[in-house]
């Protein structure tokens, strides 16, 4: 299942800000890979933890292959070596397979769960070994696909917001504004400060034209 964005969303996002309006019509509508189910979306998360987007993609392969779907009964039949096996810490391995016992013996509903409002569903998921806020806020946007998620601790956004505004405006108190900015539009912005962060220099430089820098300077002031 991809996660996009949909035309009229674009649009209001634009209306909210004209420096990123000026990136949004120069860039393509990013998409990105959703996980619909919590469970397995979980299980990708505490894998992807502090190590590149391919090594976590070739781990969850591999996972996959062993018990074919990933779910807490099919986890519950590896032991926690098993799973490190597949090419992750012990912690992790550990991490994972607690919270498959959790789920299975009833201790913890995902269900239930994903119908939270978004600040009590990073409240309960923190509660998980594990889970810390930026990864409840990834599984906000990449599973349950919630629209009001900009993670403002994020580096690959932080990057992003830095490229769009300037080095010099990200500050702890910009960020803030610009997370209430977006509001209730921060998957959105943050889809757009990933595609930014992720691009060549060179292609970044290109669509940087003097017509959008003039634009930046006269607004980046926020208030």
């Amino acid at each position: 299942m991809k996660l996009t964005i949909r035309p009229e969303v674009i649009e209001k996002l634009k209306a909210k800000d004209e420096i990123l309006a000026k990136v949004i019509d120069r860039v393509p509508v990013p998409v990105r890979k959703r996980t619909p189910d919590l469970f397995e979306a979980i299980v990708k998360s505490i894998i992807s933890q502090q190590i590149s987007t391919k090594a976590a993609e070739t781990i969850s392969a591999r996972l996959k292959s062993r018990v074919e779907s990933i779910t807490p009964e099919a986890l519950l039949t590896l032991h926690v070596t098993d799973i490190q096996s597949m090419g992750m810490s012990f912690r992790k391995a550990g991490y994972i397979h607690g919270v498959a016992r959790e789920v299975a013996e009833g201790r913890l509903d995902l269900d239930e769960l994903s119908r939270f409002e978004d600040a009590s569903l990073i409240k309960e998921l923190t509660k998980l070994p594990g889970i810390g806020p930026w990864t409840a806020e990834m599984l906000l946007i990449f599973s349950l696909g919630r629209d009001d998620v900009l993670s403002i601790t994020d580096l690959g956004i932080v990057r992003g917001i830095e490229r769009v505004y300037g080095s010099d405006f990200v500050t702890p108190k910009n960020l803030s504004i610009l997370k209430e900015r977006f509001t209730p539009y921060g998957t959105a912005a943050g889809l757009y400060f990933w595609l930014v962060a992720g691009m060549e220099q060179a292609r970044w430089k290109e669509l940087a034209s003097d017509s959008y820098d003039s634009v930046k300077l006269e607004l980046t002031g926020l208030s």
